[in-house]
C-alpha cells in the first residue's frame, strides 16, 4: 500500500472524498446515533463527517486523526460546533469507557496495527457501546477469508 501524506492533501480532501461520503450515509444509518450518545470519529480527517455526527447528538463528539494537517482543517471548519479534535492514532488512543459509539469510516485500511487499534476501541467503548466500521473489501486485506470462503478460488 502506498504511503500518503494526508497533511499535504488536507486542504483539498473534502472536495475529492466522494466515495467516503457516500459510504458514510449507510454507516450512520446503521449506527442509529442517539440524542445523547457520546461519539468518537476514528480517523476523522478534515471533520466533514464529524460535523454531521455533531448534528445527530447533543453528547460529546471527539474526532481523532494522526495527521496534523487534517486536524488543523477540521478545527478551522468546525468553529463553534463543540467538537473536540485531537492528533492521535487509533493505535495510540487511551480512552477508557468513554464512548457510546465509535464511527470508523474508510480508515481501517490505514491502521499500522489493526489488532491494537481494535483493542483500543473495545476499551474506549462503554458497556453496550457499538462500533461501525466501513472499509474497502479487497482480497489483499483478507486473503484467508477469500481462501476459506470461496473453496480456494482467489
Amino acid at each position: 500500500m502506498s504511503k500518503i501524506d494526508f497533511s499535504k492533501i488536507a486542504t483539498e480532501y473534502e472536495k475529492y472524498a466522494t466515495v467516503q461520503k457516500s459510504a458514510s450515509e449507510i454507516l450512520l444509518k446503521l449506527l442509529k446515533i442517539g440524542d445523547n450518545d457520546d461519539v468518537l470519529d476514528l480517523g476523522c480527517g478534515t471533520g466533514y463527517l464529524t460535523r454531521k455526527i455533531r448534528s445527530l447528538t447533543r453528547g460529546k463528539v471527539v474526532g481523532i486523526d494522526p495527521s496534523e494537517g487534517m486536524i488543523k482543517e477540521a478545527i478551522e471548519k468546525s468553529k463553534g460546533l463543540d467538537i473536540v479534535y485531537e492528533i492521535k492514532s487509533a493505535e495510540g488512543m487511551d480512552y477508557e469507557e468513554s464512548f457510546d459509539v465509535i464511527f470508523c469510516n474508510s480508515v481501517l485500511q490505514w491502521f499500522k496495527d489493526p489488532k491494537k487499534a481494535i483493542e483500543n476501541c473495545y476499551r474506549a467503548l462503554r458497556k453496550n457501546g457499538r462500533i461501525g466500521v466501513q472499509a474497502p473489501a479487497k482480497k489483499i486485506y483478507y486473503p484467508n477469508f477469500y481462501r476459506s470462503n470461496r473453496n480456494g478460488e482467489e
